[in-house]
């Protein structure tokens, strides 16, 4: 029983502390679905796989797939399809993984970026705040590429101030 604890225990440290070459892609197709058409429908067709059994994240790039596949169509039908499935997914992982900072990452960053009508904005100020206290307390993080990416994305970000700014700059 104790080797079998320690398993899980040493999986689940790997799965939650170093990113794997599958996670990492998805990181790079997602940030790049934002400006190119073909980078979305792979990143769209890798996550295909992903169902509500999924670990949380992988529902959560699913999810920011679908999202991502809005700025890629033309139909405002086919905008509005692609993003209710993709908020549905995403609450769906967060419901599933409340603590998880790299969907609370995925909340904010397509919370600050949709259109008002959308009415898709009330979990801005906490996620902000989570994701302000993981730069802040984890500067020495494993996942030195989901530490980086959130940085860089905080630091653009029109909802931060200048001084959350400039606290984000000196960690």
């Amino acid at each position: 029983m104790k080797v079998i604890l320690l398993i899980f225990a040493l999986m689940f440290h790997n799965l939650t502390q170093t990113p794997d070459k599958e996670v990492l892609s998805l990181r790079k197709l997602f940030e790049e679905s934002a400006v190119s058409s073909s980078s979305a429908n792979n990143f769209y067709q890798q996550t295909r796989k992903f169902n509500d059994q999924s670990v949380a994240t992988f529902i959560g790039f699913k999810a920011m797939s679908e999202l991502m596949m809005c700025n890629h169509v033309f139909s405002p039908l086919s905008k509005l399809s692609y993003f209710n499935t993709g908020k549905k997914l995403l609450e769906t992982a967060i419901q599933k993984d409340p603590k998880n900072v790299e969907l609370r990452y995925f909340r904010f960053s397509t919370q600050s970026n949709v259109p008002a009508i959308l009415n898709y904005s009330s979990n801005i100020n906490e996620d902000k705040l989570i994701l302000m206290n993981y730069i802040k307390n984890n500067s020495s993080s494993a996942d030195k590429d989901l530490y980086q990416r959130i940085k860089s994305y905080m630091l653009k970000s029109s909802y931060c101030s200048a001084t959350e700014k400039q606290q984000l700059s000196t960690t």
